[in-house]
């Protein structure tokens, strides 16, 4: 009537994730912000064939650079006010619902 119960112990693979998860999620954290940086990087590259193709001067390219950077400034600000007033959770909940 005993039943033979087997214990599976999980593979060195499973435990070697187990005890370095944190440091898998920093390394893929750090690796997603590259596309951030490449993407910063190219601008500079495009500002001769923007003013040459549409006539553009050197001040209305910076008004450019400035249209695209100026939402990495204000949204973290932005955002950091709302999680202090909604608290982090309801923050949390709002923002994956938004995405």
């Amino acid at each position: 009537m005993g039943t033979d119960v087997t214990i599976v112990k999980p593979s060195i693979e499973a435990n070697i994730f187990r005890e370095n998860k944190k440091w898998v999620f920093l390394a893929l954290l750090c690796f997603s912000q590259l596309g951030q940086l490449y993407n910063s990087q190219a601008m500079p590259t495009l500002q001769v064939p923007f003013e040459k193709e549409m006539g553009m001067n050197e001040v209305d390219y910076s008004h450019l650079v400035i249209a695209e950077t100026m939402p990495g400034f204000v949204f973290p600000l932005i955002g950091g006010f709302l999680v202090d007033y909604f608290g982090a959770s309801k923050s949390f909940l709002a923002t994956n619902l938004f995405i």
